[in-house]
């Protein structure tokens, strides 16, 4: 398996600004209000003070790249600029086009403040009783029965419901789409210490109502290859592929793909679209990785967030269980074992 060394550097450990406050000031005013940043790879970039006016003057954005496995400009071999502004992060026209050629792209929207938010707001919904209108599932492991999902919380939880309905997140999957988008759904993977993995597989066959969807993982702990990292194949996101009973992609496919293990630190946010081949590990390390995944979809195809899950507890209640395995979505790609 080839890997993917997908080393982002941070929002705080990649601004270099190589002036004090004070001659930022006087750049400033030299400029008639630009301020002249250098970012990691050296180059320097001009910054109008309005794009990041909330943003305290000694943080503010330079260019930041995210490395991939294809040199995409002249900026540095194997790197994908993306520009960080006061309202979140805006993709450029590369970092676009490196998602429709690849079929995914990793971004880094938030500061640490917000990473700490981030896990404190999945351990309110990681507490929640089984009993309520979200959806809990558990599966067994040898540490005893885990909790291994949690979706449709948006409703019960009025910060991640404000994290995936407004803001970066909302703007970045519009701009993969072509689009304004809409959340279509969410879940929360928990995949604890001793937690299964998930079969090769595309996520449109398990989507209803719309063939075209962005989803993300927004990474909560650090997601490495020996907690289950995700592993995704580039360049194959145009059409259905072949799948076995399961709904997942036959073997015979899988062997002949390029997998790329994309490891990510806590709070980067990993970008896929529906058709893209991806799959997981188990998580062979005595620690949790717990990761968010919202999906969207075109504000041109209707709010269908509420059908999606009103359908996928219709299926569930009208198709026999796979023996064996836990059912957490419309395609049986979950490896867990049933409590």
């Amino acid at each position: 398996m080839q890997r993917l060394e997908a080393c982002v550097l941070r929002r705080e450990s990649a601004l270099r600004c190589h002036v004090d406050r004070k001659d930022r000031l006087a750049g400033e005013r030299a400029k008639g209000g630009f301020v002249a940043c250098e970012g990691v790879n050296g180059f320097s970039e001009d910054r109008h003070r309005a794009s990041v006016v909330d943003l305290p003057l000694a943080r503010k954005p330079c260019p930041s790249f995210v490395c991939g496995s294809q040199p995409v400009h002249e900026n540095g071999p194997g790197c994908v600029s993306r520009r960080y502004y006061s309202g979140g992060v805006v993709v450029n026209e590369l970092d676009v086009d490196h998602f429709h050629r690849t079929g995914w792209l990793l971004t880094s929207p938030f500061f640490a403040e917000r990473v700490k938010d981030l896990r404190s707001w999945v351990d309110d919904v990681q507490s929640w009783p089984d009993e309520g209108d979200w959806l809990h599932y558990r599966e067994r492991t040898e540490y005893g029965p885990r909790l291994c999902r949690t979706e449709n919380f948006v409703p019960f939880h009025s910060q991640l419901r404000q994290l995936l309905t407004a803001g970066p997140i909302l703007e970045i999957a519009g701009a993969l789409l072509g689009e304004p988008a809409l959340l279509y759904k969410e879940k929360i993977n928990y995949k604890m210490a001793g937690g299964a993995g998930y079969a090769p597989h595309q996520d449109a066959p398990a989507y209803r109502f719309v063939d075209t969807h962005v989803s993300c993982m927004i990474a909560i702990d650090d997601s490495l290859v020996e907690n289950g990292c995700l592993e995704v194949v580039s360049g194959h996101h145009e059409k259905l592929l072949p799948v076995n009973g399961r709904g997942c992609i036959v073997d015979e496919v899988v062997q002949q793909m390029s997998w790329e293990a994309v490891e990510v630190k806590a709070g980067d946010v990993l970008w896929f679209h529906s058709l893209t081949p991806h799959r997981s590990g188990p998580n062979n390390s005595a620690c949790d990785r717990r990761a968010m995944y919202p999906t969207f979809n075109a504000a041109s195809e209707g709010n269908l967030r509420q059908a999606y899950y009103e359908q996928k507890l219709r299926e569930f209640n009208e198709t026999p269980r796979t023996a064996g395995t836990v059912q957490v979505s419309l395609i049986n790609d979950f490896e867990g074992r049933p409590v």
